[in-house]
């Protein structure tokens, strides 16, 4: 398809009125608090009741048996490759990378420039499935397929609605396929921040790389077409300290600096990763109130060392989670990412404050930003939820959250997933998609793409 149609903007409509009887729900207030709250909890015209007796709800009403089943805000994924969905198991050939620069070169730079329309296509469902299936209800991506730019940001737009979710999307812009790449990345976020303008689950950014991957031209080029678009601006920065090394030598100062100095930084931004800042860049990020997205699998599996939560706390900055691309399971990257936390400072419970207000207060101040009518659990609000099946086998109040999501509910078994108060997982099945025909064309898609890979 190529463009997205117009939808009229508002609430996406409800299927059917539904009633969790009995059940267990983790609410979690503006400061990333989570609290225990047990009844029955209702979903009308989309929008969360707690409390409500089926019998009065009127005809038609759906009852869930809710007990063994925990209800929590539906997940948030911060940052996000969905081209990366057509990897799981891609070998390269030849000597396995050692650096950064080697990884990217030898396999992510390799396979985003044999993505065709089909493959961006397949890696959209995929990905957007694999998310749905871990509870996530809002996904920020960010694309690049330098051989096939235009019209690819819609093609995953329109896998993650035909899935269920809300999603931002954008096209990565960056100077190492050529200019006329650069530029064809630049009208593409354009072009999709005006085709999504009237749906409200489509949320666009502009997407560039990376500060070493970026001339000066090309920087200053993107920051004022997303100042036109009036959308933020997403990118990698000091992934890895080759970013800085090369922010340094070319341009004599670090890499937030030189962001910041374009005018990158903001309320509306978000930078990835952030490994290797130093203390004045992250003063630079706390004032200008930019989002700072922590992947602590993805930094793991790289080797290039991983943000520590307590210092970025200390200089203010906010920050949320995000998988990279790892996979869509945002609870992993709590449990990992609260361990991380731990080995990086040796200390027994370090980090667990900390990530803890990152999964929640940071995500969802993320997701409030970008959807302002955005409340998580909350009554009134846009039912985006996510049903747990988690029949605890010890007492889960509120003292105590923050064990059972460490160690039992994160991995829990999804049960359903509902997205504006539609039901877009029921009991394990997604209701707008076949997934067996879908993984089944994935699979002949990932061997054409794999063939194309050299």
């Amino acid at each position: 398809m190529d463009g997205l149609k117009p939808v009229e903007r508002g609430r996406a409509a409800a299927e059917e009125t539904l009633c969790i009887v009995d059940t267990t729900a983790i609410v979690v207030g503006d400061r990333g608090d989570p609290k225990v709250w047990r009844g029955s909890l209702s979903v009308v015209e989309g929008r969360v009741r707690f409390g409500g007796d089926s019998r009065r709800l009127g005809h038609g009403v759906r009852r869930i048996d809710g007990k063994g089943l925990v209800v929590l805000p539906g997940w948030v994924n911060g940052h996000t490759h969905l081209y990366s969905a057509l990897a799981r198991g891609l070998l390269t050939g030849g000597a396995p990378p050692v650096s950064f620069l080697e990884i990217l070169e030898g396999l992510w730079w390799k396979l985003d420039r044999a993505l065709e329309r089909d493959a961006v296509r397949l890696s959209g469902l995929v990905g957007s499935l694999e998310a749905l299936h871990s509870g996530c209800t809002l996904l920020f991506d960010h694309h690049s397929s330098p051989t096939c730019i235009e019209g690819s940001l819609d093609l995953l737009a329109e896998a993650a609605l035909k899935v269920g979710l809300r999603g931002s999307f954008c096209y990565e812009v960056s100077d190492r396929d050529g200019p006329a790449a650069a530029e064809a990345g630049i009208a593409e976020n354009l072009r999709f921040a005006e085709a999504s303008s009237k749906d409200t689950r489509l949320l666009p950014m502009f997407g560039l790389h990376a500060s070493f991957t970026l001339s000066d031209r090309t920087l200053h080029r993107c920051v004022e077409a997303a100042a036109d678009a009036g959308v933020g601006c997403q990118i990698h920065a000091a992934e890895d300290q080759a970013d800085q090394e090369d922010c340094t030598e070319k341009h004599g100062c670090r890499v937030v600096e030189r962001l910041e100095r374009a005018g990158v930084l903001g309320r509306r931004a978000l930078l990835a990763h952030g490994v290797h800042l130093a203390p004045r860049e992250l003063d630079l990020l706390a004032r200008s109130g930019t989002v700072l997205v922590h992947n602590p699998r993805s930094n793991m599996n790289n080797g290039v060392g991983a943000a520590v939560l307590k210092r970025l706390g200390e200089r203010g900055v906010a920050v949320c989670l995000g998988t990279d691309g790892m996979s869509g399971h945002v609870g992993e990257e709590l449990v990992v990412g609260g361990l991380l936390q731990r080995h990086q400072r040796a200390r027994s419970y370090a980090g667990y404050g900390e990530i803890m207000e990152a999964i929640w207060a940071g995500n969802h101040e993320l997701a409030r930003r970008v959807v302002p009518e955005w409340r998580g659990l909350a009554e009134g609000a846009e039912a985006d939820l996510v049903l747990l099946r988690y029949d605890s086998p010890t007492p889960l109040e509120s003292y105590n959250v923050v064990g059972h999501l460490m160690f039992g509910l994160a991995a829990a078994p999804v049960h359903s997933v509902l997205v504006g108060g539609k039901l877009v997982l029921d009991e394990g099945v997604a209701t707008g998609v076949n997934e067996r025909e879908i993984r089944a064309e994935a699979r002949e898609t990932a061997a054409r793409l794999w063939s194309r890979i050299k």
